[in-house]
């Protein structure tokens, strides 16, 4: 943590979470582990990830990249569909 920056009340900072110059912690703020904080947090906001942004998101945004491993195959597979109905018929 910065010198520079300051935690407001009740404010629960858990392990590795860096917390750049200049910035405000609002009170009852929560910010979990490995958490890089390079903005003022809002009261009673929640924020996880690097940079870190609010928790209810970064699950949104775990959640597709699970499903992102089978996008490729999936996509070669539609060009491959695709290239077979625009083949010209001769």
């Amino acid at each position: 943590m910065a010198g520079s920056s300051h935690v407001g009340d009740r404010v629960i900072l858990t392990g590795q979470v860096g917390i750049g110059g200049h910035i405000n912690v609002g009170d009852d703020a929560i910010l979990y582990p490995q958490s890089g904080v390079p903005n003022d947090v809002a009261a009673g906001e929640v924020l996880v990830g690097t940079p870190a942004f609010e928790v209810s998101a970064f699950w949104r945004a775990i959640a597709v990249f699970k499903k992102l491993g089978d996008l490729p195959k999936r996509i070669r597979a539609l060009e491959k569909r695709l290239d077979e109905i625009e083949k010209p018929k001769g």
